[in-house]
């Protein structure tokens, strides 16, 4: 009798360390900011991670991305990704993990605001941004075999091989990092 009872609280104890674990995890940042190359070069050791990220900022027509000048590049079956992580924001599509945070929006008004200002100025220098987030990457990198080639990505036609949820933006400067 006292091992079945030693049995069930261990097991009720698993089940309690399962449901904490992912919260836990979103609540506790990797302690440095990595750049993009970095974390493209080793996307297992970063994947469902909360993380700082520094890059490249592209903002386009079909959304945010930031972008690394990367010496190696990522294949799968034959198709080279691009060097770029998809930004986006928390809540905007149904395939978002559930996450313990929403977009911190006024850090992010605040980017907005500090680019366009640059931009009307006549600042047309690359821009690094510095982004706290949970980064997804997909457990394989997969395409179809058929034109049009897709990939298993994120962000506009899914070609980008990681996407960071946005937690915070924490700078923006006018100087492109490594």
């Amino acid at each position: 009798m006292l091992l079945t009872a030693i049995r069930m609280n261990l097991s009720s104890l698993t089940l309690l360390s399962i449901a904490i674990w992912p919260t836990y995890a979103q609540d506790h940042v990797l302690p440095e900011a990595s750049y993009v190359c970095d974390v493209l070069n080793n996307l297992p050791a970063y994947r469902n991670k909360l993380i700082t990220i520094k890059g490249e900022w592209i903002r386009g027509e079909h959304g945010d991305v930031m972008k690394g000048q990367c010496t190696a590049t990522l294949a799968s079956d034959k198709h080279i990704w691009p060097n770029a992580i998809s930004l986006e924001q928390t809540g905007l599509s149904r395939d978002q993990p559930t996450l313990t945070f929403r977009t911190d929006m006024e850090s992010l008004r605040r980017a907005w605001a500090t680019l366009a200002r640059e931009r009307l100025a006549g600042n047309a220098k690359p821009v690094t941004i510095t982004v706290e987030g949970w980064l997804q990457s997909p457990e394989a990198l997969l395409v179809t075999k058929t034109e049009p080639i897709r990939g298993n990505g994120f962000g506009h036609l899914s070609v980008y091989p990681a996407r960071l949820l946005i937690r915070a933006v924490k700078s923006v400067t006018f100087d492109v990092g490594p």
